[in-house]
């Protein structure tokens, strides 16, 4: 049968998914605001939030918009 191709890394542009990651932790702890918090106010896991600071999790436009809003910041 087939065997499944694994990519070579998780994302295209990895460096993007951390840079991001990165950048929006910085942002959520200059508000003061902690993941649990976060999680509540966007209703969504916080080991979705976990992941997506850690760069385990490509981030959708979506939940971009999303987690932006939780902690009152427009992306730009």
């Amino acid at each position: 049968m087939f065997k499944k191709r694994l990519p070579e890394t998780l994302f295209t542009y990895p460096e993007t998914a951390i840079a991001f990651g990165k950048n929006f932790r910085q942002v959520r702890k200059k508000q003061g605001i902690t993941q649990d918090e976060l999680s509540l106010e966007a209703e969504v896991e916080r080991s979705t939030i976990v992941r997506i600071e850690s760069a385990k999790m490509n981030a959708s436009l979506d939940m971009i918009l999303v987690l932006a809003k939780a902690i009152g910041i427009h992306p730009k």
